[in-house]
């Protein structure tokens, strides 16, 4: 059985940031429109208005870009080798998507490119030719241990990563290969 581990540069970095930006928007949020200081912000800049503005609006769009992030990839998964299984479990709503490796066609693989070109490794889960689930090294430590939990599955080549794809898939709408 293989459980995965998130990564510290990626899904607990995120997390903190998201924290972060949420904790600041709700301070500066408080203070400016009811004057309540009981949540000091953590920024440099206190009581001036137009810095409040400023940040309210720099926070809010922090928080509306990084929530969904964090919400979305927020997933244990556990590969079950003897049972052949795998299960993909958020760990905020504590939804389960189990599947059988029977229902399963196999997994692709591809890669993602961030903006200073950095390369992260990324497995597709394939059922009825669409990609259903998503494995990201750039957000499980032991991204190598999960790929090797898939073994008994058909390996079906590489695919090229387009983002539009991962946002649908994202957003769990099925997605042809």
């Amino acid at each position: 059985m293989v459980k995965s581990k998130f990564s510290i540069t990626g899904f607990w970095f995120l997390t903190v940031a998201t924290i972060y930006s949420t904790y600041n928007l709700v301070s500066v949020f408080l203070e400016y429109f009811f004057g309540i200081k009981f949540l000091k912000s953590l920024t440099l800049s206190h009581g001036q208005t137009d810095h409040l503005v400023f940040q309210i609006a720099s926070f809010s769009i922090l928080s509306v870009l990084f929530i969904p992030i964090i919400y979305f990839n927020a997933v244990a998964i556990t590969i079950d080798n003897f049972n052949k299984t795998i299960s993909f479990k958020n760990i905020f709503t504590k939804k389960e998507r189990l599947y059988s490796f029977e229902e399963l066609d196999g997994f692709v693989d591809t890669y993602y490119k961030d903006g200073y070109q950095a390369k992260f490794d990324i497995i597709y889960l394939i059922k009825s030719d669409k990609r259903i689930e998503k494995i990201s090294r750039y957000f499980y430590s032991n991204y190598k241990d999960l790929k090797a939990g898939l073994e008994s599955l058909s390996y079906l080549g590489f695919r090229e990563f387009y983002l539009f794809k991962n946002l649908k898939i994202l957003f769990r709408q099925n997605v042809p290969d």
